[in-house]
Formats: structure tokens, C-alpha cells, sequence
């Protein structure tokens, strides 16, 4: 004010009072406005003032658009420039006038978020990343090239971006929960999303999409670490969450409830507590069908839709896994019905169809089993053709066993493919050692035994299950100093300690060696 009292003419200061104006006022306007027309008064082609106006333009451009989503009649008028054209022509004269790093960087800032506005998110990065190059505190800028990052899936770059704001504007919530949506997508980081999960949390305790993301952090943290103490947390945020949401303190379509009543069902049959679990799934599958029917205040999107009849058929098939393994008394019969009404509404329901296989496995017939596990074969062919190895490999039909090994093997993918190749290497190994296996055979066997497991040991370096494998290989050929120094530091693993496998699989290798070594066996 003082320096627009000694010069009214100041261009640069009238644009700033016109945007402190619009920042102090309860409308966000004030007399911004009056401030910008005085300013554009005195040198309307000034680089300042044609950011401003074209900031002016944008919201214009927004407001409008908003209004036709809601249904509005088309609001343009014939022969009448759009506002985003308008800002977008501004915002190019102020580039061509102006020799400010500052301006510069702000006509880039804009020219993104119009660019953003549109959908095009690769054209409004390019110029979040001129405006950052520039000016690298520009929070706002970050944000946008943040948003923008995401929506195309590159979750490496968001992140960088994302920890700045939060540094240079600590406590804004919308910012935690963008990083902590990043960490999760990138599916390694689990710790960092925990970190940022529990901060989101401290900043709002009600926040249902903050306890969301702290649950599935800490899902993720469990199955990295499954030693660790996350597994804990994670059922008692999910516990908090069903509490949230049994208050009513969670906006119905604040986040996806139904998967939320799912996720803590399952944790609580892994705790052992089948009745909380079968009530969790209850209220999912009631919430679930409330939101179809469209209680919520709108109506239900066909994605939205899609989404809640999955969450309520997953529920479902759930609840019947949990009465087939319940406990010391389990309920078959309810188990099978469950599986079957799934079936017959849901012919693509490949789990269904496996799990009443399973169901006529353990009663004796196998051919009805091994259709069954035939029928699943389009929906899900890896884990159908290794129910029908494992049928198979208990019938004692090995070579039939191995085919069908063979098969997944063919058709597996990445999050299969350690688990198949331990599956064949097994079972090649139980063809090398049995009995009716012809002898010129069985060194072929053994060696395909071997392969299949360092194939699994080099895609899941860790893998405890493949060194034993290995281990069982070279104790067999008579390797044993090689075989027992596996056996050893798969002991040493922390997930083998209560797995006696590798113990005994050690004390073989002492017996075979005889003298000293028996009493170590």
C-alpha cells in the first residue's frame, strides 16, 4: 500500500496487492480485481500483469467448466474467445516480454496447470519441470508436477517432487496422502509408506482414507517382513478402521468400505478368531449390496459397481474358505453349497470351481476333481494344472504328475514363477528316488530337479525352499560337504526355525557321511 501511495502508476505492486487481495478475502476475490484493472490500466502488455489476467482467465475457464459437469447448458457464447484459450494466448506474450527467471517460471507454472486442467499430463509435466528448473521452491508447481507424474504411473519421479512440498510445507494432509499413494504403487518401499501412512494419521485420527492407506502400508511392511511386528499393526489399524466405521464417522464414499471389512476379515481368520472374521465378512457383503442398491446419496458408477461386485463375491467365497477350514470341525457341507451357488452365478469364478475340486478330492473322486480343475484351466490355468499335478502325484501317477507340472510351467508368470519351479523340482526329485522309476532315467530327472530349483533360487534370491531343494540334490549324488553347508545356512535362515525339513534333511547328510559325524546326525 505505502509504495502504490507513493506511485500509483507501479505496476508490480498493484499486481500484488491484487493477489494478497485475493488470498486475505473471505471470497477470494476482495478488490483483487480492482487492483488488477489499475494495474493493467497503466501497461496492460507489463509480463506481470498477463500472468495475472491469465490466472484471472483460468479460474474463469474452470468455473465454467465446472458448471457444465453439473449440467449446465453449454455456457459459450458464439464469437466469444474460451478462457483457457484466452490464458493460454496471455501467458504466451508474457513469455515473449518478459527476462525474469521468476515470471518465466511462473508462465510455465500456468501453462502447465492449463495443460493439467485439459488431461494432457505429459505436456502440462514438461512445463511443471521448466517452472522447477527455475524456480525450485515453486510448492505449487511440485505439486502439479506430482499429480501429473502419477496419473502417467511414474511413481519415481512423483516422489522426489512430493518430499519436497512436504519439507518446504509441512503438515498439508492431500500432500502426505499423494506420497503415501506413491510409496504403495511402488510396492518396494513399504517402509518409507508406513512412515508417511502413520504421519497422515497423526494429522487427522477420523480420516477413513488415511487409516486405509496405514492398513495396506502395513499389509505390505507383514509380507516383506514376515517376522516383523507389522502384521500386529496392521490388524489393529484395520480394527480401528471397522471402528471408524461402525460410528459412522467415515464418508460412505470417502474410500472402498466392503474391501475394507474383506481385508480385516482375512487378518482376523490368520489370528485365529473365525467369528470375528465371519462377522467382518457379513458386514461386507451387507455393505456391499447397500452401495449396489444405491444407498450412499448418488447413484452408483458402472465401475463403482464393478468394484462392489467383486468385493461381495470375494466375501463370499471367503466366508465359505473359512467353514471349510475351520478349525478342529469343519463344515464341509456349507463350505461346498457356498462354493457352488458362486459357481452357478458366477461361471468365470475360477477359485470356486478349484475349491470344489478340492472338495471332491478329499472325497475319493478324482475324475469329477480333475474336471473341475479342467474347467478353471481358462481362467486360471497355473494354479488349475498344478491341482491336477498334485491329484496326480497322489494317485502315485507321477509321469502324468509331471506333464501337467510342466504345463504351469509353460503358462506361469512373474508372481508364479518361484513357486512352479519349486513344484516341478520337487516332484522331479520324488521321479529320480522312486523306486519305478527306470535307473537311466533317473539321473535326468535329478538334473532337471536341480535346474528347477536354481531357476526359482535366481528369480527369489532369498528363497530358503530352493537352497533346501539344491541341498536334496547334491546329498543325493553323494556331494555331502557341499549339501550339508546348504542345509546349514538354510537353517540359519529366520523363516526356517520352526520348519524341521532342513534339520533333518542335515542330520541325513551326517548319517550318510557314518562314524563321528552320527552323533551330530
Amino acid at each position: 500500500n505505502g509504495v502504490v501511495s507513493a506511485d500509483p502508476n507501479d505496476v508490480e505492486s498493484l499486481c500484488a496487492l491484487a493477489h494478497l487481495e485475493a488470498k486475505v478475502s473471505s471470497d477470494g476475490i476482495g478488490k483483487s480485481l480492482d487492483y488488477l484493472g489499475d494495474a493493467a490500466k497503466v501497461n496492460q502488455s507489463h509480463p506481470v500483469v498477463l500472468c495475472h489476467l491469465a490466472n484471472h482467465a483460468f479460474y474463469c475457464g474452470l468455473e465454467r467448466q465446472t458448471l457444465e459437469q453439473q449440467g449446465s447448458a453449454d455456457l459459450a457464447v458464439p464469437g466469444e474467445q474460451h478462457p483457457w484459450d484466452l490464458a493460454s494466448e496471455l501467458l504466451q506474450r508474457a513469455l515473449l516480454s518478459t527476462m525474469s527467471m521468476r515470471v518465466k517460471a511462473e508462465v510455465h507454472y500456468q501453462l502447465g496447470r492449463l495443460a493439467h486442467a485439459k488431461g494432457r499430463f505429459a505436456e502440462a509435466q514438461k512445463d511443471y519441470k521448466r517452472c522447477a528448473d527455475l524456480v525450485p521452491e515453486h510448492f505449487a508447481c511440485l505439486y502439479g508436477l506430482a499429480q501429473t507424474c502419477i496419473q502417467q504411473g511414474d511413481y519415481n519421479q512423483a516422489i522426489p517432487a512430493l518430499e519436497s512440498v512436504r519439507k518446504g510445507r509441512s503438515g498439508m494432509i492431500e500432500v502426505l496422502k499423494l506420497l503415501t499413494f506413491a510409496y504403495l504403487k511402488l510396492g518396494d518401499k513399504a517402509a518409507e509408506a508406513v512412515k508417511c501412512a502413520d504421519a497422515l494419521v497423526a494429522e487427522d485420527k477420523e480420516d477413513m482414507e488415511a487409516w486405509a492407506m496405514r492398513a495396506e502400508a502395513h499389509d505390505q511392511l507383514a509380507a516383506s517382513q514376515p517376522l516383523g511386528t507389522s502384521q500386529k499393526v496392521g490388524i489393529e489399524v484395520y480394527e480401528q478402521v471397522a471402528k471408524l466405521l461402525e460410528e459412522g464417522k467415515a464418508s460412505p464414499r470417502g474410500v472402498a468400505m466392503p474391501q475394507m471389512w474383506n481385508n480385516l476379515g482375512t487378518l482376523r481368520s490368520l489370528q485365529g478368531d473365525a467369528d470375528g472374521a465371519k462377522e467382518a465378512f457379513r458386514k461386507g457383503m451387507e455393505l456391499a449390496e447397500r452401495q449396489l442398491a444405491g444407498d450412499g446419496g448418488r447413484p452408483v458408477s458402472p465401475e463403482e459397481a464393478k468394484d462392489l461386485h467383486v468385493a461381495h463375491i470375494t466375501m463370499r467365497f471367503n466366508a465359505a474358505w473359512l467353514a471349510e477350514n475351520e478349525g478342529d470341525q469343519p463344515d464341509y457341507m456349507q463350505a461346498t453349497q457356498d462354493y457352488m451357488a458362486i459357481n452357478e452365478e458366477h461361471n468365470w469364478h475360477a477359485d470356486s470351481l478349484l475349491q470344489l475340486g478340492a472338495q471332491w478330492q478329499r472325497m475319493g473322486e478324482t475324475e469329477i476333481a480333475l474336471h473341475r480343475y479342467q474347467e478353471a484351466m481358462k481362467s486360471n490355468p497355473v494354479l488349475s494344472t498344478l491341482m491336477q499335478a498334485q491329484l496326480y502325484r497322489q494317485r502315485g501317477e507321477l509321469t502324468k504328475a509331471l506333464q501337467s507340472a510342466e504345463l504351469a510351467v509353460q503358462v506361469t508368470g512373474a508372481n508364479q514363477f518361484h513357486y512352479v519351479h519349486l513344484f516341478l523340482g520337487n516332484l522331479c526329485y520324488e521321479l529320480a528316488c522312486s523306486p519305478k522309476t527306470r535307473s537311466k532315467e533317473r539321473d535326468g530327472y535329478m538334473h532337471k530337479a536341480l535346474r528347477s530349483f536354481i531357476k526359482a533360487l535366481e528369480h527369489k534370491k532369498d528363497s530358503h525352499y530352493a537352497a533346501n531343494g539344491v541341498g536334496m540334490v547334491f546329498a543325493r549324488r553323494g556331494k555331502l560337504d557341499f549339501a550339508r553347508r546348504t542345509f546349514q545356512s538354510v537353517i540359519q535362515h529366520h523363516a526356517m526355525s520352526g520348519d524341521p525339513s532342513a534339520f533333518i534333511n542335515l542330520g541325513h547328510t551326517y548319517m550318510m557321511s557314518g562314524g563321528d559325524s552320527a552323533r551330530k546326525a
